[in-house]
């Protein structure tokens, strides 16, 4: 039986190829000079787990282009996640296509790079519109014709902050200087201001000297999100194991984080709409975080903070936290991964149960000892 998503898909791509090829004259950049490189443009318009997982290649290229000039432009949602990071010397917030396509013509970058590993055009346009004298990006789907650089995707298996950094290398490869080789994994440091609010939150709520560990019951989309109630059972089972809950929401999972601490029979210190920066400072001070696949995961997991989440429709190859203080709880059935927002039979979470993530958690308590 062919899927009708596929074959709607199969002829969008095939009709816009078509009309790529009509419409935009590939620009080659052919040997570009390292020495003209003053102002760099990186491009990351999705979620909070994208742009951290983008922060090797954002490095990476402070280290190659050190005189350049960094922009990073994002959403307003992932702009605090930025500030802290004293190599990125300007954070640009998306205001709409035109408007912002507009105002980075007028930057005049010399080199203008996506991040984002995806068949979608937005954010390639926005690049080549910049008018950059070099752009890059990923090839997919024909949309490498907007760049002067068009990298194909390295082989499978990479994880996603791999194939963003492994992006990097390939254009510094194209002006002739050589990336450093090995794997460089997601980092957050905090800032004084958010070692400050750490140290302040932890005091208020008297957690100073306690084993804390993080939940976040949420995620971009409900084919993500484990059960709400075994959320309750999970959380009651740490606390009468002698830990204290923190239970973190953003302000649209504000409803489903209280419910979750109104179910619970030991209450947990709740805290909601955060801004990013300060959640990080706050996931910081955890022994172990708890959550879905999501934003929040991966924070953790760049803080060096152990790791228990539940994997459901995404691909665990691209979206697993990277580092070995992750547990990763999941099923391996014959339709996933299929990123469906939404699933009515759900099996991939509705099958794992309490007692698995319960025993992951006094694994990696066990380690930390």
């Amino acid at each position: 039986m062919i899927d009708l998503r596929l074959a709607i898909k199969g002829l969008y791509l095939a009709v816009r190829n078509a009309a790529l090829s009509l419409c935009i004259r590939p620009r080659k950049a052919a040997h570009p000079d390292p020495g003209k490189v003053q102002k760099i443009l990186a491009v990351r318009l999705d979620r909070i787990g994208d742009m951290v997982v983008s922060e090797p290649a954002l490095r990476t290229l402070h280290e190659l282009f050190p005189r350049a000039r960094l922009t990073v432009l994002t959403r307003p949602e992932t702009l605090p996640l930025l500030r802290a990071v004293p190599w990125i010397d300007e954070v640009l917030v998306y205001g709409g296509f035109f408007k912002t396509a507009a105002g980075l013509r007028r930057q005049r970058f010399s080199l203008a790079i996506d991040l984002l590993m995806d068949y979608t055009l937005k954010t390639a346009l926005l690049v080549r519109l910049s008018n950059a004298a070099v752009t890059a990006g990923f090839d997919i789907a024909g949309r490498g014709r907007v760049f002067s650089i068009a990298v194909k995707p390295a082989q499978p298996g990479l994880k996603m902050y791999q194939h963003t950094l492994e992006l990097v290398r390939q254009i510094a490869a194209q002006f002739g200087i050589r990336g450093p080789t090995g794997d460089r994994q997601p980092h957050l440091i905090l800032c004084e201001d958010q070692k400050r609010f750490k140290d302040d939150f932890y005091r208020k709520n008297s957690l100073e000297g306690r084993m804390c560990i993080g939940i976040h019951p949420g995620a971009k989309f409900p084919s993500q999100r484990w059960q709400p109630e075994k959320f309750v059972e999970l959380g009651d089972r740490i606390c009468a194991a002698g830990a204290k809950v923190i239970l973190i929401a953003s302000r649209p999972e504000q409803a489903l984080a209280e419910g979750i601490s109104a179910a619970m029979k030991s209450k947990p210190v709740v805290s909601i709409g955060l801004p990013l920066d300060k959640t990080v400072a706050l996931i910081s001070g955890m022994r172990i975080f708890v959550c879905n696949n999501s934003g929040p995961l991966h924070i953790a997991a760049a803080l060096g903070v152990s790791t228990v989440s539940t994997m459901g429709p995404t691909d665990p190859v691209l979206w697993a936290p990277a580092g070995e203080k992750a547990v990763v709880i999941r099923r391996e059935l014959s339709c996933s991964p299929c990123n469906r927002a939404v699933c009515a039979v759900h099996e991939c979470l509705g099958s794992i149960t309490v007692s698995e993530l319960w025993q992951a958690v006094q694994g990696q308590l066990a380690r930390a000892k």
